[in-house]
């Protein structure tokens, strides 16, 4: 978090984290039917709710049981509940929480759960600014129909989570006309150099769409030098005077080396479980799979699940260590502290 800046910030606490104490309130309200008024202040729903608030939740990581529960059972997750009118204070495990406070254990493990939600999402909105993601998701700008909160996190330079980006193609799919804002438009982007990126955003709409659908198509989409001095809407209907020298088809590689890097790609994929496939096609991207390609032929690279339990390392990556998958040299390089 602490390299964004501060409208970033707010808008994340705002709209994307929620304490566990929210949490803990809400699934007491909507367990016991609650219905909630304009006028209830947080003091009223606490007393309605019950007289124990929860005040933290402790997660002692994958594997770990560090804490210990009043029952004396050690413990991953530790909640520490207190009384609202006693001078009471519990560290209970999910287990006990019925036990020692009346409350049903359901609430606790719902919590759990949307915490590790939260978690989740927070992580892959990081991960994905880091990487520069957001340069292949800034096109959704353009269509009206994009979830005003999708249009906001992108604006103030936020990538949009994968669970976002469906919800987004959804809505802007229910209109024939943009049918091009689809899941196969996103993946070419992604396969895109950062400096073709930076040609796209930079221009109007209309020309933007215009590449896109030629994206999406796999037709022929030239260099940025050819693109200089010719208007982007005359490509699609063939009118631009482009030399043949500048013009690279998206549909087959256009050298040597593209070939056999590609053709690694595709044995690599051969070796793979499903699972690992999921993951390796579609959340990492294309030059990502190019250079773990060999390392998944060589078995080279990867790093044994047990060197990071407890370990501060974004769930995505820990997702991709967890499934055995080779890290790329920059991956290697930001946990290279961690794990050694």
């Amino acid at each position: 978090m602490n390299e964004l800046n501060k409208e970033q910030r707010a808008f994340l606490n705002t709209h994307i984290k929620r304490s566990p104490k929210d949490m803990w309130q809400e699934e007491l309200i909507r367990l016991r039917g609650i219905e909630l008024k304009d006028e209830i202040t947080l003091d009223d729903i606490e007393a309605t709710i019950n007289q124990w608030v929860l005040v933290e939740t402790k997660d002692g990581g994958p594997g770990l049981r560090p804490y210990t529960c009043l029952c004396g059972r050690s413990i991953r997750y530790q909640f520490i509940v207190k009384h609202r009118q006693k001078d009471i204070t519990y560290k209970l495990g999910s287990e006990c929480i019925k036990k020692y406070t009346g409350i049903d254990g359901r609430v606790a493990k719902k919590v759990l759960i949307e915490q590790k939600s939260m978690n989740s999402e927070m992580d892959e909105i990081l991960s994905k600014k880091q990487e520069g993601i957001i340069n292949a998701q800034q096109y959704l700008l353009d269509y009206e129909a994009l979830p005003q909160l999708s249009r906001e996190q992108l604006q103030l330079g936020l990538p949009l989570t994968d669970k976002q980006l469906d919800k987004a193609f959804k809505a802007i799919e229910k209109d024939n006309h943009t049918k091009h804002a689809s899941k196969a438009a996103y993946a070419k982007l992604r396969e895109l150099k950062e400096q073709e990126l930076a040609f796209i955003n930079q221009l109007s709409p209309e020309d933007r769409r215009t590449l896109i659908i030629r994206l999406k198509d796999g037709s022929n989409v030239y260099t940025l030098d050819a693109l200089k001095d010719i208007v982007v809407s005359q490509i699609a209907t063939r009118q631009g005077d482009i030399p043949e020298d500048n013009v690279r088809t998206t549909s087959k590689p256009s050298s040597g080396k593209g070939n056999q890097a590609l053709n690694k790609v595709k044995q690599a994929l051969n070796l793979l479980s499903e699972e690992q496939r999921q993951f390796w096609g579609t959340r990492m991207s294309l030059q990502q799979r190019i250079e773990t390609a060999p390392y998944i032929l060589e078995k080279s690279h990867i790093i044994e699940p047990n060197k990071i339990i407890g370990k501060p390392i974004p769930s995505k990556l820990k997702q991709q260590i967890h499934l055995r998958l080779p890290l790329t040299n920059k991956q290697m390089a930001s946990i290279a502290d961690l794990v050694h």
